[in-house]
Order: C-alpha cells, then structure tokens, then sequence
C-alpha cells in the first residue's frame, strides 16, 4: 500500500490514496483544501524504505466523494524513477496474487 501525508499551511494530514501515477494522485480528504493551493507531500512506496518529498497543487476536488486530485511539481528524475519502480512493483505483486 501507498501510505500519504500531506501539509498545507503548517497543518498535517495523513490521506488515503485513491489513485496514483507518476503525474500525481487523488486522495480520500475534503477539510479545508481548495483547487490551486499548493501542498507538500510525503509518500511511502512498499519499495523503498527512504519516503518520498513531493510538492504538489490541487487540480480538482469533488465535495460529493471527498477527493482531492494532486498534480505532482518539479519532479525530480531520481524521484521519478523512485515513483515509477514504487507503482510497478505494486502492480505486479497484486498480479502475482491473482495468478
């Protein structure tokens, strides 16, 4: 599993990931987090013991499902490359469960 946590304006949040990719997430969160505000992120891949720094900006909220969607800024290539191993190695191991 993908654990979250997020800060904006000096408060911390964890969040429930809903979707992620190398572009960016959506999460389960509706307090107080509006579209273009910025954020920092924390994210801690099953693949890596080390978690990963992120800034991102709300692109989209949905009041009725209470999701947020993040676009991931100014990723670095290491911190790419992090995500896409992290996101892979997830994939195939719930491929190998059901095979």
């Amino acid at each position: 599993n993908v654990s979250a946590s997020f800060t904006h304006q000096g408060n911390s949040f964890d969040a429930t990931t809903i979707d992620l990719s190398v572009g960016g997430m959506a999460i389960s969160h509706r307090d107080g987090i509006y579209v273009g505000q910025d954020v920092d992120l924390e994210l801690s891949l099953g693949s890596s013991d080390t978690p990963i720094q992120l800034k991102a900006c709300v692109r989209w909220a949905s009041v009725l499902w209470d999701r947020i969607g993040l676009e991931f800024l100014d990723v670095s290539p290491d911190v790419l490359e992090t995500l896409e191993n992290g996101i892979y190695g997830f994939i195939r191991s719930k491929l190998q469960k059901i095979a």
